[in-house]
């Protein structure tokens, strides 16, 4: 059905997408009890991920630098998280459970340079990650956790891209990948290619772990007026099986396309054309 990897296979247009998961995340006694969960605080909400480790947990981080955790209780008229410390100084404005429900890693600013911190919620958590990691100038904004290689990406406001070892407990290397913030990447099932979205709604493909790279998508997902570029460009990027990639932003469509079956080869420019 999907032969050629070079073309957008599907295009819809949604008004105001901003994110996109599977089905499976929203479950439907989510869906009637999200109500409850309207007042999660009384500070801008940056990021809502959920826990897939067998446990109705999610996680929410706020503008302020905080990251709340909370446990879906239907029973429970007022709920209220079980969790909630400052991650950074400023943002908190990406997190990511790695491998389990109790250790997380978070992307933000802080005054001291630590803007990728993982924490561990068994230990005592004030101000107190088992790791941090001094990158990204600016400020972190997005992450990606390789289960297989247990390698971390990170994308900064500034357009940098991080690739963090968690084993090393060090940066493995660092690139310039944007001209503005990068607002959404993600790794392919193989880990062997990373893709990057930006603000000015860019989409790029990486080799990994070299960071090398492979091919821009340009443009894709701009959202203009007759003055100025509107929106936050790309928003999401989501590696599905079967080397499909999908993607949204701020122009409102939602993409589907193929990723190359070699990570190393020269891509050719993307086909548009009628769905």
């Amino acid at each position: 059905m999907f032969a050629d990897w070079r073309a957008i296979h599907l295009c819809h247009t949604t008004l105001q997408v901003r994110r996109m998961g599977p089905y499976a995340c929203l479950s439907g006694a989510m869906q009637s009890s999200w109500s409850a969960f309207d007042s999660l605080g009384q500070h801008v909400s940056s990021r809502l991920s959920f826990a897939h480790h067998g446990s109705c947990k999610f996680g929410v981080g706020d503008a302020d630098g905080y990251l709340s955790l909370w446990q879906v209780n239907l029973a429970s008229k007022q709920p209220k998280p079980y969790l909630n410390w400052q991650c950074h100084g400023k943002d908190s404005l990406d997190f990511s459970f790695l491998g389990s429900s109790s250790v997380i890693a978070t992307a933000g600013h802080s005054a001291d340079g630590r803007n990728v911190c993982v924490w561990d919620t068994l230990l005592p958590l004030q101000n107190n990650p088992v790791q941090s990691f001094s990158c990204l100038d600016g400020g972190a904004t997005v992450l990606s956790f390789g289960p297989r290689s247990r390698m971390m990406v990170a994308g900064g406001r500034r357009g940098g891209v991080a690739l963090l070892d968690l084993r090393q407990r060090a940066v493995h290397s660092s690139i310039q990948a944007h001209d503005s913030s990068v607002k959404a990447l993600t790794t392919d099932s193989d880990e062997a290619c990373l893709i990057t979205g930006s603000a000015e709604g860019n989409i790029k493909v990486w080799s990994l772990p070299l960071l090398s790279p492979i091919h821009t998508y340009a443009g894709e997902h701009v959202r203009q007026s007759l003055f100025r570029h509107l929106g936050t460009g790309v928003t999401q990027l989501q590696a599905g099986p079967g080397r499909h990639l999908f993607s949204c932003g701020a122009d409102g469509t939602v993409k589907a396309r193929l990723l190359p079956q070699d990570p190393l080869l020269t891509c050719a420019p993307v086909l548009h054309g009628p769905l």
